[in-house]
């Protein structure tokens, strides 16, 4: 059924060479994915959040830190913690991506180099490759971020990240390896008002996020470096978290009200964005 309804997806936007990834159904950390590629040559990587805000604020929130193995050799290796659930879903998905990758584009894909860290991982050793793109929403935000730093530990050409109501992934030795590898840069933390999600796993239990800050609000998308919630920013009273602010529709709408108000999509673009309609379950902290 997903394969169908991703065709019927792609088809219009003219992407028909693409693969599904779905690994653990059913289970706790159940991932999807769709790596696609473009007439350009371009791969894009998507990744499917969590089913629900409860599973992301009681469950993921919930899991501990653990060591990344694949960090191995990066500076400060040893210090480098992420949250173990993130982690368990990355290393099954992984490979997956991998093997659909090398199936879209095996003249560059098929024979990637392992994974290390050099001096050429800043500057991305395979430069010369095809453009990859990852985004994820939720939980896949979080995937986007370590899938990021995996492949651009194998020379892959990471050009751009976007996530979408990410939560903090690891911390500040793993924030710290994620500037150092290049990828800060080119990497766009994308979040709609106060989500609640962008604000666990708590910095309190030594998370940091990664990525610049774009928030998104009343139809416009403007950069944060301040990392307090936007209402206390705005207004330095107590947050207001909200579980109305992470859910797609409510990112798809704000994206589409700032795209179309910067006239720099067509309508026939812009008009298959869907815009939903968005309930207020704010709460203040």
């Amino acid at each position: 059924q997903y394969e169908l309804r991703m065709a019927a997806m792609f088809g219009p936007l003219g992407l028909s060479n693409w693969s599904y990834v779905y690994v653990n159904p059913g289970q706790e950390y159940d991932t999807q994915a769709v790596v696609a590629r473009a007439l350009s040559g371009d791969i894009f990587i998507s990744f499917r959040g969590t089913d629900s805000v409860s599973d992301a604020l009681f469950t993921d929130a919930a899991s501990r830190q653990v060591p990344v193995p694949q960090l191995k050799g990066a500076p400060g290796a040893d210090e480098i913690r992420v949250h173990n659930g993130f982690l368990s879903s990355y290393t099954e998905v992984h490979p997956r991506v991998l093997a659909a990758l090398a199936a879209l584009d095996p003249e560059h894909f098929t024979n990637l180099p392992p994974p290390m860290w050099d001096e050429g991982v800043a500057s991305a050793r395979n430069a010369s490759g095809p453009r990859v793109w990852i985004t994820g929403h939720s939980l896949g935000g979080a995937l986007s971020v370590l899938s990021a730093l995996g492949l651009r530990q194998r020379g892959v050409n990471v050009a751009g990240v976007y996530t979408l109501g990410s939560p903090r992934v690891g911390n500040l030795a793993f924030q710290a390896a994620y500037a150092q590898s290049g990828l800060e840069a080119v990497t766009w933390r994308i979040q709609h008002n106060d989500d609640v999600i962008t604000q666990v796993p708590n910095e309190i239990l030594g998370y940091r996020h990664v990525g610049q800050r774009m928030v998104c609000k009343d139809g416009k998308c403007e950069k944060y470096d301040d990392e307090r919630c936007v209402h206390k920013f705005i207004t330095g009273k107590a947050c207001i978290i909200s579980t109305s602010d992470h859910m797609t529709d409510g990112y798809l709408g704000q994206l589409r009200a700032a795209l179309q108000a910067s006239n720099v999509l067509p309508q026939c673009v812009l008009d298959r964005m869907p815009l939903g309609t968005i309930k207020d379950h704010s709460r203040r902290v």
